[in-house]
């Protein structure tokens, strides 16, 4: 269990880069309004260590990763496409 929280961590801590854009992003500055960095990252660390211990054990359960990669993929092109889709249908 202890390699699970370990790698979640590392996994939570890998995200501190792009949740650190979140306070740039306008929807959420509108939506929290100049909160400082910290009070939007450390949240979305934990979301991401939260994220990496289900996927870990939706592969152990499953016992394949193609799911969980498929999710991981999903989710990370996911977002961009519906931006860039909103965007363009101004």
């Amino acid at each position: 269990m202890g390699s699970v929280l370990g790698a979640a961590g590392l996994f939570g801590l890998w995200h501190l880069l792009p949740s650190s854009a979140l306070v740039r992003n306008a929807a959420v500055d509108a939506t929290f309004g100049g909160l400082p960095l910290w009070t939007i990252s450390v949240p979305a660390m934990l979301a991401a260590a939260g994220t990496g211990v289900f996927l870990h054990w939706w592969r152990h359960t499953g016992r394949s990763l193609l799911a969980p990669m498929a999710v991981h993929l999903a989710t990370n092109s996911g977002g961009p496409a519906v931006a860039w889709w909103v965007l363009a249908h101004r």
